[in-house]
């Protein structure tokens, strides 16, 4: 059921249509759209509609019915009771405890459950080198929360407040779009530790990108997209 007025959903429907023409997840999306009003039941029929049709498309994925080993959900039981991340070598600790014996499965089955999206891990084979290799995210939603604290502009007063020792940096990430490294520090202090992996990580994500060379003085620089708090 739509909207009792149809015609805005229809706009925004045409709009959503000509924003995505020609980009590259275009192929990516199932061109059917609902108007979903959240303040109504459950039992509302393009809800109910919604639901179906994820759940078939969901049914047509090529790993639907592709079976796994059993120590691989037992792996994933023991994860749901740690931490929002842990280090490659935490990991191999505890696929010791289910039985699973090379590193090669293990890094098949996070990259199996990352694109799944029960986590973020980009550390694969291909990866010998990186940073990434290292840094298991458990908690996709804490690594957004933890992106948001760096990009998306404080309140001036609440900026003003607790953050005042940077709050030159902020002006220059609200102004220009320069998110300097000072400020990450200062905003990531309570995983300092992983302040470089979570930085490569914003830049496989494209979140960041290197500072323009002009731009760049005695600290790292980066350019950012940002976004104001409501």
């Amino acid at each position: 059921m739509f909207l009792q007025n149809p015609i805005p959903s229809l706009i925004a429907f045409e709009k959503i249509r000509k924003s995505i023409m020609k980009k590259p997840f275009e192929c990516h999306v199932i061109p059917k759209y609902y108007a979903i009003e959240n303040s109504l039941e459950d039992n509302d029929e393009q809800l109910i509609a919604l639901r179906r049709d994820i759940k078939k498309v969901a049914m047509n994925e090529p790993y639907m019915g592709e079976e796994i080993p059993l120590r691989w959900l037992y792996f994933e039981e023991n994860l749901a009771a740690e931490e929002n991340y842990m280090s490659l070598d935490q990991t191999k600790e505890l696929m010791q405890q289910v039985s699973i014996t090379s590193e090669s499965e293990l890094l098949t089955m996070l990259t199996f459950y990352h694109d799944l999206g029960y986590i973020v891990y980009y550390g694969g084979i291909e990866e010998q080198k990186s940073l990434l290799r290292d840094m298991v995210i458990l908690n996709p939603q804490w690594l957004i929360d933890v992106f948001k604290q760096v990009i998306t502009i404080m309140d001036h007063a609440d900026r003003d407040c607790l953050h005042r020792i940077v709050n030159d940096a902020w002006s220059t990430l609200e102004k220009d779009g320069i998110l300097e490294d000072r400020l990450i520090q200062h905003m990531w202090q309570g995983f300092s530790d992983q302040k470089d992996t979570l930085v490569q990580l914003m830049a496989k994500f494209d979140l960041i990108c290197d500072a323009p060379v002009e731009r760049i003085q005695e600290k790292p620089q980066y350019g950012v997209d940002t976004e104001e708090v409501n």
